[in-house]
């Protein structure tokens, strides 16, 4: 298991969240053989965070998760917007130990 950026070594852990990263941030439709994979996200964070709008973009996240990383259960989810940003942090399970991992995803596409 390798970091896409650096080639270095990555724990299970590590992985894991890099999977996610993927599987959140990538568009639907914009992985050539993996049409089917990606998430809603980027295409709704321009939206206004109203209730609707959170609970449309936290199940898109969960259904490209649950999809694309068997390894992870999720256990909870919570998504906050801020000025700018959306905040995503989310707790589960990896071969039964928990992990909690928090990812920022800017308005107009730039997460870190």
């Amino acid at each position: 298991m390798m970091c896409a950026q650096t080639g270095r070594w990555l724990t299970l852990e590590e992985h894991v969240y890099q999977s996610i990263e993927k599987c959140i941030f990538t568009m639907l439709g914009t992985r050539l053989r993996r049409r089917a994979f990606g998430s809603i996200v980027p295409s709704m964070i321009d939206h206004a965070p109203t209730p609707t709008i959170l609970a449309l973009l936290q199940a898109g996240l969960v259904l490209a998760v649950m999809n694309f990383e068997k390894r992870f259960r999720f256990t909870n989810i919570t998504l906050t917007p801020s000025e700018g940003a959306l905040d995503i942090d989310i707790a589960g399970l990896i071969s039964d130990q928990p992990v909690q991992y928090h990812y920022r995803y800017a308005v107009g596409g730039t997460y870190g």
